[in-house]
């Protein structure tokens, strides 16, 4: 997986995002582990990898992300938040994130 082009990365990215059941922790199926194991396993076909695999590239990219979206965070107080894009792109394509942070914040204060 460390030979991904950015390319394949960023298809991976947009491809879990349609896989809500993975990580957006509001989706009706999200605690069903059926639903999520079926999903890590679609994934896995398309990419031909294993479903321990798919979890490991899942949590490189969020580890990744968490870092890169707090540099943003910081770089926000002069209003400029989209100047600062990070490696390939990757940080605006795996954004859909930080909403699913926010909205879930947001949902606890309520």
């Amino acid at each position: 997986m460390a030979d991904w082009s950015s390319e394949k990365t960023l298809d991976f990215i947009e491809e879990y995002r349609k896989y809500t059941v993975l990580w957006r922790s509001s989706d009706k199926n999200y605690k069903n582990r059926e639903e999520r194991r079926s999903a890590l396993q679609e994934l896995g076909e398309k990419y031909s990898l294993d479903s321990k695999s798919i979890l490991n590239k899942i949590r490189s990219l969020r580890s990744y992300f968490h870092p890169e979206h707090s540099k943003v965070l910081k770089k926000k107080v002069d209003h400029m938040m989209t100047k600062y894009i990070g490696q390939a792109g990757l940080r605006t394509s795996i954004c859909f994130l930080s909403c699913k942070v926010m909205k879930q914040g947001k949902e606890k204060t309520r």
